[in-house]
């Protein structure tokens, strides 16, 4: 077997992600909110949960590349 490599890549980025609310329902009907595997997800106060697709585009370039050995973690290069 050959050497193993780890590349650990760091993305960063930004979604704006519009929603319309069912009918009646406004910020004050929203007790806890967050995003879980590319969905927005929003708890209700009266039990029910609503979820959301986030408005992301794939991010192609890292911010930063760092490269490990597969076998000791030992960083071996970064940019």
């Amino acid at each position: 077997m050959g050497t193993r490599l780890v590349f650990d890549t760091i993305h960063t980025g930004t979604a704006l992600t519009e929603i319309d609310l069912p009918d009646a329902l406004t910020w004050a009907d929203v007790a806890d909110y967050g995003v879980k595997h590319g969905q927005l997800w929003l708890a209700l106060r009266d039990g029910r949960s609503l979820e959301y697709p986030v408005a992301i585009e794939m991010m192609k370039d890292p911010d930063n590349i760092t490269v490990l050995d597969g076998e000791t973690e030992a960083v071996l290069a970064e940019r």
